[in-house]
């Protein structure tokens, strides 16, 4: 399994298995890891006329949505998937010196097996493909009340009337004495207050 250079570990770098960087790495004989930031299906078949005349033997191939589908002009293993996969191979990658790739026939799955529905291509993500669970929810009431921790998205107040408090709390602290601050980017014509504007913990 190869992964081109930072591909899958910086959202700014996907779509790294351009010509460019396929020049900087040996690929010959691998399964490649890539990813498609422009239209998939033609970066699909662009991608695998690529690394085949670079010398892989195989594509795995991310995208938002598993379920676009292609005709590949040239004959060479290849799966589709989503970037929450793509980034578990990732993170399997890194975590050996010789990944390596098991390559089976395709089969359907039926009945109780059927895999979970998949979130659609047009739904709203996350900001990080690390964490695709997190998805940026519009519906502020469900919020209003309750505890959130700061790491996580913000949460999008719609047709804004009046006043809106959101609570949250402050989790994975540092081990030692710290203070945070909130930093706030509110909206044009939108007022945003933060109490308390500093928080200090202290450690026992």
């Amino acid at each position: 399994l190869n992964s081109p250079a930072c591909a899958l570990l910086n959202p700014d770098c996907l779509g790294s298995c351009d010509e460019r960087t396929l020049q900087t790495v040996n690929v010959t004989g691998k399964v490649v890891l890539c990813s498609a930031p422009w239209d998939s299906k033609k970066g699909l078949n662009d991608t695998a006329t690529r690394i085949a005349k670079a010398g892989a033997k195989g594509l795995i191939f991310a995208q938002h949505n598993s379920n676009l589908l292609v005709a590949l002009d040239r004959g060479m293993p290849c799966v589709l998937v989503d970037f929450e996969i793509a980034h578990r191979i990732t993170a399997y990658a890194a975590s050996t010196r010789t990944p390596v790739v098991r390559i089976s026939p395709t089969v359907s799955v039926i009945g109780n097996g059927v895999l979970s529905p998949r979130v659609a291509a047009f739904s709203s993500r996350g900001p990080s493909a690390a964490f695709p669970a997190i998805i940026k929810d519009n519906n502020y009431v469900t919020y209003m009340g309750q505890l959130y921790q700061l790491n996580l998205p913000s949460i999008a107040v719609p047709d804004l009337k009046g006043s809106v408090t959101v609570l949250r709390t402050v989790t994975n602290v540092d081990p030692e004495e710290a203070a945070y601050s909130a930093v706030v980017e509110a909206p044009a014509g939108v007022d945003v207050s933060v109490e308390p504007s500093v928080i200090k913990v202290h450690c026992r």
